[in-house]
């Protein structure tokens, strides 16, 4: 049997069958923190980062016996926290708001799970 196909002038079909691919680079990223806005082709920009103390750059321990003893003792460094960007993501006004939808869903979802564990709670 054949696919069925669009062909110009012709019906479009009436769904689509997609398989994912994912390379084996891929890699989840966590983030606490999104900057961006309208660039100047009319597309929304996000930077997705998550924010952080610095590591120390050096720190300074007790030592007994060859062994470290609990916390440094002293510690050099910046304390400025830092915003760490991950990665960024460019779309069209048309995939911003599938994914505003998207995401209030999973936001609906998250409320009445979040709302069941506080009943079970209290039951319990």
């Amino acid at each position: 049997m054949a696919k069925k196909k669009f062909t110009p002038g012709g019906q479009p079909p009436s769904e689509v069958k997609f398989k994912y691919q994912v390379p084996d680079q891929y890699t989840p990223l966590y983030a606490n923190a999104v900057w961006g806005g309208i660039n100047v082709k009319g597309e929304i920009e996000m930077h997705f980062a998550y924010d952080r103390k610095p590591l120390p750059q050096t720190t300074t321990h007790k030592l007994k016996d060859g062994a470290l003893l609990g916390k440094p003792e002293k510690f050099t460094g910046d304390d400025t926290t830092l915003r760490v960007v991950q990665t960024g993501v460019v779309m069209n006004r048309a995939t911003a708001q599938s994914l505003y939808e998207w995401l209030g869903e999973k936001l609906i979802l998250f409320k009445e799970i979040e709302n069941e564990r506080i009943e079970s709670t209290k039951k319990g």
